[in-house]
């Protein structure tokens, strides 16, 4: 499959990490570092890729890096810091906490990408909510978001793609959207994936 041009890849790897108890991107599910993982699959359908990071994670990355400006709180922090140095593309974004995120699953979303939505993600099966650390935020709806932050001081992802006009499809396996926060859903993974060292 050829990159997209006016879409790029953004791995989400800013969080604390605190339930873990270790940064979840240097996690191993695949024989690498999760990110790395991460990054490979997103590299080969976007123009241009990148992580998402806090200042003090970028000595550890490569050059492909954003650091979080920290403007606003919360899980846009990230997304709306790419938005702001790219404003004119749309984000494929996936949080390194997704351990089962495959090329499959990127796949799909780029099949069902409707760019006249405000974003396309996945919709949680149990739940029956979108999953916004999944997905491709149009630049429109990034554009909307930071308005929001930036009036209200508060967007709470999910909230604001429900209530707009978000293209949600369904993963092929529940299991895709499963984030691995803490050791026991790291042990979880990594026996469902047969891990082996």
């Amino acid at each position: 499959m050829h990159p997209v041009n006016d879409l790029y890849g953004l791995v989400l790897t800013g969080g604390k990490s605190t339930r873990m108890g270790t940064d979840k991107g240097g996690l191993r599910y695949h024989h690498t570092d999760h990110r790395s993982y991460l990054y490979g699959l997103l590299d080969s359908f976007c123009t241009k890729t990148f992580f998402s990071c806090r200042s003090d994670q970028a000595a550890s990355l490569p050059a492909h890096y954003i650091p979080d400006r920290n403007e606003f709180e919360g899980p846009l922090n990230g997304i709306l810091s790419a938005h702001d140095a790219f404003p004119e593309v749309a984000w494929l974004v996936v949080a390194v906490d997704l351990p089962f995120v495959t090329k499959n699953t990127i796949a799909l979303l780029l099949a069902h990408r409707d760019p006249a939505c405000i974003a396309t993600v996945y919709e949680n099966t149990a739940s029956g909510l979108p999953e916004p650390l999944l997905g491709i935020w149009e630049a429109s709806g990034l554009a909307l978001a930071k308005d929001e932050m930036q009036t209200t001081g508060n967007c709470r992802p999910t909230r604001f793609l429900r209530d707009r006009n978000t293209k949600l499809i369904l993963p092929r396996q529940h299991q895709e959207l499963f984030n691995a926060n803490t050791q026991a859903d790291y042990e979880y993974a990594k026996e469902v994936l047969d891990v082996r060292f």
